[in-house]
């Protein structure tokens, strides 16, 4: 273990990073944000004692959150292999425990994130720069890699893969994940289109299990199958909350569009 010093402003690790390190606040104040519609969302503040970073070691997934020092701050480092060895062997249901605590407050985080969605702007086609398709979990990182993909033609199909390897497949208008036995991710699950006035949204195709946008259930039982995406983070999950199929859809705004609204409302 290390100490570090950061000054205030410096970015500690940003949203995305591989984690290789568990930190701990020795002295200072540190923001916890994540990028939504554009714009940075904070969602708590840690202060001495405090420890982070340590969810994307434990489920063995990018960072979800940008760690920023808000005032000089002192922080120890914990490599990757010393901080799992902390786990120890003698009880095997620690690290799982873990992993399953560490599930839960992402979900509670992709909530907040949707929460705040649901408050943004609704996305039309006509002012949106693209559209990029990213992981929510470690399934579906597994399939498109961490990166994720763009999406260039609509409608765009999301659903599963039954035959073939053991691996996603892509086109220009879907994407079919291998889900081998797993029944409840549909051939054709959802898809993204543009709506009748030119908006985007996620349109269920009568799936068994549904489909979450943005906490908005759709299903063939609702009288909605349909949910407009916002500009900035959309959250989709096809299947129940417990789902694994889980991805972030982010959708970019033109820039004209966005001079466009400053003019407006500087003539406010």
């Amino acid at each position: 273990m290390k100490l570090f010093y950061y000054a205030a402003g410096d970015v500690i690790y940003r949203e995305g990073d591989r984690p290789e390190k568990v930190f701990i606040i020795k002295d200072g104040e540190v923001e916890v944000s994540r990028t939504s519609g554009g714009e940075r969302v904070r969602l708590a503040v840690l202060g001495a004692g405090e420890i982070f970073g340590e969810s994307g070691i434990i489920q063995d997934s990018p960072r979800s959150t940008t760690m920023k020092a808000l005032r000089d701050t002192k922080i120890i480092k914990v490599d990757r292999d010393v901080f799992l060895q902390s786990f120890g062997a003698d009880n095997p249901f620690l690290l799982p425990l873990f992993r399953m605590l560490c599930a839960r407050l992402a979900a509670a985080d992709e909530r907040l994130v949707s929460t705040q969605a649901a408050n943004r702007e609704p996305a039309l086609r006509k002012e949106t720069a693209g559209i990029r398709l990213h992981p929510a979990s470690d399934l579906t990182e597994n399939q498109i890699g961490e990166d994720g993909l763009r999406i260039r033609q609509l409608p765009f199909v999301i659903g599963r893969r039954d035959h073939g390897e053991h691996r996603q497949a892509v086109t220009d208008h879907g994407l079919a994940i291998y889900a081998g036995r797993d029944q409840s991710l549909d051939s054709e699950h959802f898809r993204i289109e543009e709506g009748e006035e030119g908006g985007l949204q996620v349109r269920d195709c009568d799936s068994r299990f549904g489909t979450i946008v943005n906490d908005r259930y759709l299903s063939r039982y609702s009288f909605e199958p349909t949910a407009p995406l916002v500009y900035g983070i959309n959250v989709v999950i096809a299947g129940t909350k417990e789902s694994p199929y889980r991805f972030h859809l982010i959708v970019e705004r033109a820039a004209a569009a966005k001079t466009s609204d400053s003019k407006a409302m500087a003539g406010a």
